[in-house]
């Protein structure tokens, strides 16, 4: 949504790896936008990094069961009148059954429930009781289920991915003709991810632009 796909494809070059999509993300980022009017275009511009090998698509034969087991328990770990919340969707157990099943280095995901389910359990129960404004209990036994299962596993987000591509100097090309340039630069890339849906806060952005400062 900020037109910085092109990016992976040198971000690939650069660390000489591979970036895997589960057939559930393709199906959540080709098939079913193309399905509608907003977000075809974006949809066209995947399936064409898709096409020329930046991003490659695992089949789900050997992860649909784990995926399956995975979302059962994260559909579990939270209860609220007697209910399981139903916090995550296919496509996100989907990469990380593939991340499980590949030994990959990294899930990339900017949805904030997922990250925290895999980071810190405690805090995304405080925001579910500040999101639903009702009492949610956590479900020690299935929080410590996913836990094991996820251990070890790192998470990106757009934000690091964009800000390694800042530092390399992918996106000088951007550099505006003013003064104080990169420090606009980055704060323009960090601010339009937040906006088009990266899960980041204000004081986050503040400490990378610090950094970058530096």
């Amino acid at each position: 949504m900020n037109n910085l796909l092109w990016v992976m494809k040198d971000l690939k070059a650069k660390f000489g790896g591979k970036f895997l999509l589960a057939e559930g993300v393709r199906y959540e980022l080709v098939e079913k936008p193309m399905k509608t009017k907003n977000y075809k275009f974006e949809a066209m511009q995947t399936l064409e990094q898709i096409r020329n090998g930046v991003f490659e698509v695992a089949k789900d034969v050997h992860t649909k069961a784990l995926t399956k087991e995975l979302m059962d328990i994260a559909n579990s770990c939270f209860t609220t009148h007697g209910r399981d919340l139903r916090i995550i969707q296919y496509g996100e157990m989907s990469a990380l059954a593939l991340l499980l099943h590949e030994k990959a280095e990294a899930l990339v995901v900017d949805e904030r429930t997922t990250r925290l389910l895999i980071e810190h359990p405690a805090r995304l129960h405080k925001v579910l009781k500040r999101k639903l404004h009702t009492n949610v209990k956590m479900n020690k036994d299935q929080i410590e289920a996913f836990q094991h299962k996820v251990h070890g596993v790192k998470v990106l987000r757009s934000i690091e991915l964009m800000t390694v591509a800042y530092e390399l100097g992918l996106l000088d090309i951007y550099l505006p003709n003013m003064k104080n340039a990169r420090e606009e630069l980055v704060d323009a890339i960090l601010w339009g991810l937040k906006i088009d849906g990266c899960a980041i806060s204000k004081r986050e952005i503040d400490r990378i632009k610090k950094i970058e400062r530096k």
